[in-house]
């Protein structure tokens, strides 16, 4: 029944979000969904504290910030390329995942946020999949995580690409809080043309990613 109400709540809410930003513009409109979003997750924690104490059966979110620093960054151009070509370049994000645990050690989920690449500077709306083991059957625990997906271009200020992540990370509790850390090792591919990463001879790739991030699990 909890599930139930839940995704109702999300329902009757995400309705009067979008009636409320419907004559906003493309860029307000992209920040304010990010933003309703992280509230509806803070507002729905106090029915998922009915859930076990480890946090490690059923729905869960995570709302998490992040940090990363590109070893090297290339410039593709037609059949040439590039690369160190960013000074002191670095990325932050904020991202939002909502998943399900199929058993206590492993969950699989969705993430979605805001990732601004800085030296190159580019602005990305990622949507990717989620995927976390974890160690032990407790609250405290080690856990590994792989994250794969690409960017929407939800505007011109947005640009699409792909990303990837690889990362070792610790979920643990202070008092009832249960907080997700990990550091993360990735590549962060970005178009600059509008064609697909794959397709276009134009791009950044923001390569080696030495990251960490730190969020709270609901």
């Amino acid at each position: 029944m909890l599930k139930y109400k839940i995704i109702f709540k999300f329902a009757t809410l995400s309705f009067y979000y979008f009636f409320l930003i419907s004559n906003c513009g493309s860029m307000k409109k992209y920040f304010l969904f990010v933003v309703f979003s992280f509230f509806l997750a803070a507002t729905y924690a106090q029915d998922l504290k009915q859930r076990d104490s480890f946090k490690n059966e059923g729905l869960f979110g995570i709302v998490k910030a992040g940090f990363g620093v590109p070893i090297s960054v290339e410039y593709q151009n037609g059949n040439s390329s590039t690369e160190d070509i960013g000074s002191k370049s670095s990325v932050f994000s904020l991202n939002a995942i909502g998943g399900y645990y199929i058993i206590p050690e492993l969950s699989v989920g969705l993430g979605f946020g805001l990732d601004g690449l800085h030296n190159p500077s580019a602005n990305t709306f990622p949507i990717y999949g989620d995927v976390r083991y974890y160690v032990k059957q407790e609250g405290n625990t080690w856990y590994g995580l792989l994250n794969y997906g690409r960017n929407l271009k939800l505007s011109d200020g947005f640009k699409k690409g792909e990303l990837i992540r690889l990362g070792i990370g610790y979920k643990f509790f202070t008092g009832k809080t249960c907080w997700v850390a990990d550091m993360n090792y990735g590549q962060y591919d970005v178009s600059l043309d509008g064609v697909a990463i794959r397709k276009t001879q134009h791009s950044y790739s923001y390569k080696r990613v030495i990251g960490f991030s730190v969020g709270i699990m609901f």
